[in-house]
């Protein structure tokens, strides 16, 4: 059986959320799934190494919105799926859909275009699966991975590994001054000798550069240059997480 599931929105932080639906899907039926998403939710990243999820079609600027859709309909024919989940209400795709010849269709109710993101693929999950699901995602990672990422950074129990997220989107509500995050790192540290990873959008990387400019300079280790693949096995091996999103 091929199965697809779309889900169409921008964001990294929205393409985790839905993960564990993807995967109690995928568990039912027994098979992987392939999913449809955004480039900009970098599914191919978060999804590397899941092994409940098989291939990644990516929405770009050929094949979404209106102009693409008989572009993305020929590349969905080419895979011939049997079912398919959508996570939104859009007449497009459910139309996208049957033009495909997907037989078995899943979807929110059409034209819903405002809903609780979790409640809604909430459930949608549970009246096909006829059962509880859990809400709290998990990305997947291979232990390789894991252990490569302890080993090459040198995570041990001597410090406090602390992932530091230093941007925020809706900027003028919700960012905490740099200069909080590094008194905290500065009260931290005294307590116990303590690493901070440093995560921050490309147009924020003067708040490392304070960081790195600080008494903590060599406590500090910079993720912008690293790929989502890289920094996801940082992320899994630390202790804490303080940001801002």
């Amino acid at each position: 059986m091929k199965v697809l599931v779309i889900q169409q929105r921008f964001g990294i932080g929205d393409q985790v959320i839905f993960t564990n639906y993807y995967h109690n899907i995928a568990k039912k039926l027994g098979f992987p799934i392939t999913l449809l998403a955004k480039k900009s939710s970098r599914a191919k990243d978060l999804f590397a190494e899941d092994k409940y999820i098989n291939g990644i079609i990516e929405l770009n600027n050929k094949n979404d919105g209106a102009l693409g859709f008989f572009k993305l309909l020929k590349q969905i024919k080419l895979k011939k799926f049997d079912m398919v989940f959508i996570f939104n209400g859009s007449l497009r795709y459910f139309l996208l859909a049957k033009l495909a010849g997907i037989q078995k269709v899943y979807q929110y109710p059409l034209f819903k275009s405002k809903d609780i993101i979790f409640e809604t693929a909430k459930e949608l999950t549970e009246n096909f699966l006829k059962k509880p699901v859990d809400t709290q995602p998990k990305l997947i990672l291979e232990e390789k991975t894991i252990q490569n990422a302890k080993k090459k950074y040198e995570f041990d129990n001597s410090y406090n590994h602390i992932v530091f997220g230093l941007s925020a989107s809706g900027k003028s509500t919700k960012v905490w001054p740099i200069e909080n995050f590094i008194e905290l790192a500065k009260k931290i540290n005294s307590v116990k000798r303590s690493k901070f990873y440093l995560a921050c959008g490309k147009d924020d990387s003067d708040l490392i550069s304070k960081f790195l400019n600080s008494s903590l300079k060599d406590n500090c280790i910079s993720l912008n240059n690293l790929t989502i693949q890289e920094i996801l096995p940082i992320i899994k091996n630390s202790k804490f997480y303080v940001g801002n999103d």
